[in-house]
């Protein structure tokens, strides 16, 4: 047993006024008459015999009592913990309390959050004056990363508001770690006050830290969400019907029947499509719609689900483009097969330019760029064809059969595409095609068993390169490749083989050339991610010219607006937006100084929240079995009791109190009835 204040025992001495009031026994007699003396002995002996039995009782009852009395103020405990802590010295206080969105789930009438509120009061009242206080939330501001007084932490905790932001447990360990080590804290103690979602669960305990988790938690609710959603392909068109994939998650255990899922573009309701999700299940549905004119917009996805309402919304934000640019550079003439595929096509717009006549500015206008049977590639044309992909840009590679290699391995180099090895003329079939690749998943309804696939007379060899993230689309018997496709800092290389020749090959009148070509123009990557994530460290990539790079530009909701880091790379715009920047989700707007609208982009909730599963007591004991790790009842009565338990073990000055109550009053008795 130990005392929180062991200088008090020296009080204990008091016990000597009881012992000399009863040693000198200062008592008035009182005068007994008796008629008859020959009863006087026998009555003497048997007074004198009960009276000390009596003194020696009252003597130990008021003895017990004094003792009982101080060790009260010395504030008796039994040590419960085994943290190797100083037991004297600065004792730190950090109480996190998780102010996700799950924490506004409610418990007997009252939400999570208000719940972890009270009980960080608490807490902070069980310390009172002797301890620095630390607030932590999942907003990890930069006022709650400091200790504070008791009146300040109190302020703080009112103040504490729910956030999108929902963070591992190991990072909040890893900040309240650095807080204690910053402050220098010789006992450092730690409180979680959260309804532990196993997602989030993750740590690993501190000997030098003693933690004590209190789950805060809901009966477990029925949510319907939406988890996610794209777009078929990377280009909107105008006037042309567009598919938009939607993935639905049902987390409960009921099932969910018939509910309704709604579109809108710009505030108009463009698609409804009805759904069913099994309990604990999800479904992906398939909205079309389209959009009259170029131009961006934006989108809004809802179904209706209650009580968990923050994921029942999700904001897109797109640009439609009436058709996708494509440019050719030839050598010399211009390829007919090419021609054939995009310049009778009304979702295409094609331009041929001569290598030696070429428009650099113009290619970031471009979907797509394609070589065509180009002798070399020149080093003006390789740094612009570098920073037209690092834009995201698509660019397909015929090699001429004259091609300078050296001069192609230069530019291969640069953008992590395999060099080219040497030249074969002997005549070889293709033998294998990547159906899963995204150039092919939709263009065949089944795959025959003997596919016919194209011929080749002369083609180049590749050796790999440890920088390479080649897919081979086409492959020849011997296993080395006739179509790749490369992925480099956001845009795609497709290489081919052999030259763009009919002479050459007869890919060009092959079924599966234009699908092909047909797909590559629309995976330029011109189209900018249609949402984000809040509580994440955003870097916002738009697509938009900037006429003055030096301007700042800012993004404006309809409740907010703010000006974020910026980098204008080319026709790039990027925008940091951190958790502390923006709160809420929306659709915002990026707009220069003038106003004028030069993107839109949209933010959404983080999904993690909406998964309802959680740690119970019992199960984050038996996860974490560490004496410095404690998990109390939350939901206790007197959960102050069992936090002073979880600090100083199990706390004895009121079991002394009644002791001595209960040592008074025996005195009492015993003076009143025993004669």
């Amino acid at each position: 047993m130990s005392f929180v204040y062991p200088a008090f025992l020296f009080a204990a001495a008091l016990v000597a006024i009881p012992i000399i009031v009863h040693l000198f026994n200062f008592r008035r007699y009182k005068t007994v008459y008796f008629t008859n003396v020959r009863f006087l002995k026998e009555v003497k002996e048997e007074t004198t015999s009960r009276s000390k039995l009596k003194h020696l009782l009252v003597l130990a009852a008021r003895v017990l009592a004094v003792l009982f009395l101080v060790f009260a103020f010395a504030q008796p405990f039994i040590p419960v913990t085994k943290a190797e802590q100083p037991k004297d010295g600065n004792r730190g206080i950090s109480v996190f309390i998780d102010n996700s969105f799950s924490m506004s789930a409610e418990a007997d009438d009252e939400a999570l959050l208000l719940k972890a509120k009270r009980k960080a009061k608490e807490i902070v009242d069980v310390y009172g004056e002797t301890g620095r206080f630390q607030l932590l939330t999942n907003d990890f501001e930069a006022r709650h990363q400091r200790f504070v007084s008791r009146e300040e932490v109190l302020n703080l905790i009112d103040e504490v508001q729910p956030t999108p932001r929902s963070r591992p447990l190991r990072e909040v360990m890893a900040m309240q770690k650095k807080t204690f080590a910053d402050a220098r804290m010789d006992i450092s103690v730690a409180y979680w006050l959260s309804d532990f979602q196993k997602n989030i669960v993750d740590f690993e305990p501190d000997t030098a830290i003693n933690l004590s988790l209190a789950p805060l938690q809901a009966v477990k609710q029925q949510n319907v969400y939406i988890d996610s959603a794209w777009f078929e392909r990377p280009v909107i068109f105008t006037n042309q019907p567009n598919n938009l994939f939607v993935k639905l998650v049902n987390s409960g255990d009921g099932e969910i029947e018939n509910n309704r899922l709604t579109l809108s573009i710009n505030g108009q309701t463009k698609a409804i499509s009805d759904y069913s999700i099994a309990a604990n299940s999800f479904t992906i549905d398939t909205l079309v719609f389209t959009v009259p004119q170029d131009g961006w917009y934006q989108a809004e996805l809802s179904i209706q689900d209650y009580p968990i309402t923050f994921d029942d919304n999700y904001y897109m934000a797109f640009q439609s483009t009436g058709k996708v640019q494509v440019l050719v550079i030839n050598e010399d003439q211009e390829s007919q097969f090419l021609k054939a595929i995009y310049a009778d096509n009304e979702r295409f717009g094609l331009t041929n330019q001569a290598v030696n006549r070429l428009d650099y500015t113009s290619l970031n206008r471009n979907g797509l760029i394609v070589l065509n049977n180009l002798n070399a590639i020149p080093s003006g044309l390789a740094a612009e064809l570098t920073k037209y992909l690092q834009n995201g840009g698509a660019l397909v590679i015929f090699p001429s059969a004259k091609a300078d290699i050296n001069s192609f391995n230069n530019f291969f180099n640069a953008v992590g595409v395999n060099r080219i090895a040497g030249l074969s003329t002997t005549e070889m079939p293709v033998a294998t095609l990547e159906t899963q690749h995204e150039l092919f998943k939709d263009v065949f309804e089944s795959v025959p068993r003997n596919l016919s696939l194209p011929n080749t007379k002369l083609h180049y060899t590749f050796a790999p390169t440890t920088r390479s993230n080649e897919q081979e689309l086409l492959t020849f018997r011997d296993g080395s490749s006739f179509m790749s496709a490369y992925s480099f800092d956001g845009g795609k290389i497709y290489v081919a083989a052999s030259p763009l020749d009919r002479e050459v090959t007869d890919f060009p009148v092959h079924a599966i050339f234009v699908p092909m070509l047909y797909k590559m123009a629309l995976s330029g990557g011109q189209l900018q991610a249609p949402a984000y994530t809040l509580g994440n460290d955003n870097v916002v990539e738009v697509i938009a010219e900037v006429v003055n790079p030096d301007e700042s530009l800012k993004l404006k909701g309809k409740n907010a607006e703010f000006i974020p880091q910026q980098r204008i790379n080319g026709n790039r715009i990027l925008l940091t937006v951190n958790d502390q920047s923006l709160r809420d989700a929306g659709i915002f707007e990026v707009q220069d100084k003038q106003g004028k609208v030069l993107a839109v982009t949209a933010f959404n909730y983080n999904r993690s929240e909406s998964v309802a599963e959680y740690y119970t007591q019992d199960e984050l004991k038996n996860r974490y079995p560490e004496s410095t790790v404690a998990v109390l009842d939350a939901g206790s009565n007197n959960f102050a009791g069992l936090v002073q338990e979880f600090d100083r073990g199990i706390v004895l000055w009121k079991l002394c109190i009644i002791f001595v109550l209960l040592f008074a009053g025996i005195e009492a008795l015993l003076l009143r009835f025993m004669k």
